[in-house]
């Protein structure tokens, strides 16, 4: 039984896809060939989601990148403020299309994925992901899905505003860092970048957004 539910979703995103809606680009699917097993997976349950999600992701990314540099949204997209809004705001608009559950499994499978990506020395952004860098986004999700179940009826920019409001009071989270911008440890040692760019489980700190250098 559950072998034909498997393929029946199979069936229904690759119609879902190819839909004329999509017929102009072939973008989504591309897209779903480049994931990691996990989200392939959460596509795969999720056939009539997963189009929204793409799109809503594109469009995060691309609000991210256009944000200007502030007091409170820095340049750093690998453990910065940039990057913990991002993910923030990744799960208030995923939530606007879904129900809280389905967009919090899509961030658990992003996250496994990355697990992949540094086995395959699969740089994310830049960057090698890490268990620092998923437990900060794992944080920055769930802060992103109470966020909208609290404030569920804002526009985007009532939420661009909330959010930045969120992390100047240190309620969102990211990597502490020194002036230079390299990794410290939580007793604010420097943390070697043979360490920090090359262990799963390098001693990075994780901490209140408020602490950003």
């Amino acid at each position: 039984m559950k072998t034909n539910k498997y393929f029946l979703n199979i069936l229904l995103l690759v119609v879902i896809l190819w839909f004329p809606g999509y017929a102009n680009s072939q973008s989504p699917v591309k897209a779903f060939f480049t994931l990691k097993r996990p989200e392939k997976c959460w596509v795969l349950q999720h056939p009539f989601k997963a189009p929204k999600a793409f799109r809503i992701t594109q469009n995060v990314q691309r609000i991210c990148d256009e944000l200007p540099y502030d007091s409170i949204l820095d340049c750093d997209t690998d453990g910065g403020t940039r990057d913990a809004f991002k993910h923030t705001f990744w799960m208030v608009s995923l939530c606007h299309e879904m129900h809280w559950k389905k967009a919090l499994g899509l961030g658990i499978a992003h996250e496994k994925a990355n697990k992949i990506n540094f086995i395959k020395h699969q740089a994310e952004d830049g960057a090698l992901p890490d268990s620092a860098n998923s437990l900060m986004d794992m944080l920055n999700n769930s802060q992103g899905i109470a966020l909208y179940l609290q404030n569920p009826n804002l526009t985007i920019c009532e939420y661009i505003d909330l959010i930045k409001a969120q992390i100047a009071m240190g309620h969102l989270w990211i990597l502490k860092k020194d002036g230079d911008h390299r990794f410290l440890d939580c007793e604010n040692r420097l943390i070697p970048d043979t360490v920090a760019g090359f262990r799963w489980n390098a001693p990075k700190c994780v901490c209140p957004s408020e602490t950003k250098n």
